[in-house]
């Protein structure tokens, strides 16, 4: 609930739910909901509604702004509307889910936000958020350890359950962070206050050699520049070795030959996979250091055994690094 003046309005933000705070017949079937997307019990989820309920408040505690469409989240006697909150240039769905406060979830605006984000790119951004949110086993997830949805997040975090503090070195490939001066405009469009015309100037301006150079840029204002400096960096770190990404730094050296890399997970797909050969995602990481990821088709009579044996992170995999439909794939041999 905001008031406004004389006014009060009821909001629900677009694309994140926060955990309810306690169980009625109304919010009963949403709290089990929730614990199963966390793969945790419902008083888990009742501790992190409060958690969360907490820390909007206190983020919400001056001035901000609300964006909405009066679009009904309800559709019962008393509205909720759907809308986006931002204050000092973030948005506090991204807080909510990068502080482990919040899961992805909800209707997805069909309009681009401030700074014509798409949804897609805001999506993605929220996805990166919850990634950073799991590795720093941050709000819910410090109770999540050990359950499906973490399920070999010990080989990218620190190995402690309360551990808030930030990621350690090279613990994602890239931090979660967008590197921009190799980013797509599409990436840097994911930023907040970024738009289309600031991505392609700040395209045209690479190499970019400190972040106060981007207050050259006209409109690029230093609070804005600040708004987005914990979410890039200038440079990539070299990717670890055996993964993925080491791989494709150098594809024209490996393509078609085989190659070893540490298996992090693995996950079905839906894959427009060759006959006789299932599809699967496989992300790869080396001593805790994210590696990237990968399609890997499998022969079917491999399929299920393949399933089985790569359930546990760490073991090694060898394979053709080929190009498939346009995409890099990894192909289990058949001998």
């Amino acid at each position: 609930m905001i008031q406004n003046g004389t006014q009060n309005s009821s909001f629900r933000l677009y694309f994140v739910e926060t955990p309810v705070t306690q169980v009625s017949t109304e919010s009963g079937e949403r709290g089990k909901d929730q614990a199963q997307y966390f793969t945790l019990d419902e008083a888990s989820v009742l501790a992190c509604g409060q958690s969360a309920k907490k820390f909007t408040g206190d983020y919400l505690k001056g001035e901000f702004t609300v964006l909405t469409r009066w679009e009904d989240a309800r559709k019962n006697e008393q509205p909720c509307y759907y809308a986006c909150i931002i204050k000092d240039g973030r948005y506090l769905s991204q807080e909510l889910v990068r502080h482990g406060l919040a899961r992805i979830y909800g209707m997805p605006s069909s309009h681009p936000l401030p700074g014509n984000i798409t949804p897609r790119s805001f999506l993605n951004a929220l996805k990166r958020a919850e990634r950073q949110a799991q590795r720093q086993y941050a709000g819910i997830w410090a109770s999540a350890q050990g359950t499906a949805q973490m399920a070999g997040m010990e080989l990218v975090a620190p190995n402690t359950a309360t551990s808030t503090s930030a990621l350690p070195a090279m613990a994602g490939l890239n931090n979660g962070l967008i590197n921009l001066n190799t980013a797509t405009s599409a990436e840097l469009e994911t930023l907040p206050g970024i738009g289309p015309s600031y991505a392609a100037a700040i395209i045209r301006k690479r190499p970019i050699e400190t972040l106060e150079s981007l207050t050259k840029i006209a409109g690029l204002t230093p609070r804005k520049v600040d708004a987005i400096r914990h979410l890039v960096r200038l440079s990539d770190p070299l990717p670890p070795p055996q993964t993925v990404a080491f791989y494709k730094r150098e594809l024209e050296s490996y393509l078609n030959t085989n190659v070893t890399v540490l298996v992090d997970s693995i996950a079905k797909i839906e894959y427009n996979a060759p006959e006789t050969f299932q599809a699967i995602q496989m992300k790869t990481a080396n001593q805790g250091q994210y590696g990237g990821q990968i399609t890997c088709l499998i022969p079917e009579e491999f399929f299920e055994s393949f399933l089985k044996h790569y359930s546990f992170p760490g073991r090694e995999f060898t394979g053709l690094l080929y190009q498939y439909q346009g995409e890099t794939v990894l192909v289990h041999p058949r001998q």
